[in-house]
């Protein structure tokens, strides 16, 4: 599984500012409980939703979600590694 976070921890400080409450994020603008879920456990969530979310709050992408970089690994990393050893 890779490493990838999810951060949205924006869209709290962005649902505060527009005063914009999870109530309102289920009822009026058709947000699931399970995403709701989702989102406040950095969970995965579809572009889509997050796009969705994005229009219904009209602010842009990094108003809802960030995604922090991680430091990539090559899957073969490990084995390449012990063959130089080796030699």
């Amino acid at each position: 599984m890779d490493d990838i976070s999810i951060d949205f921890s924006p869209l709290w400080q962005t649902m505060e500012e527009k005063e914009c409450s999870t109530y309102k994020l289920v009822n009026y603008y058709g947000i699931s409980k399970g995403t709701l879920d989702s989102l406040k456990h950095n969970r995965n969530v579809e572009l889509f939703t997050v796009a969705k979310i994005c229009n219904k709050l009209q602010v842009p992408i990094e108003k809802v979600v960030r995604v922090p970089l991680t430091e990539f690994r090559d899957r073969n990393a490990t084995y390449h590694e012990k063959l130089e050893n080796h030699n």
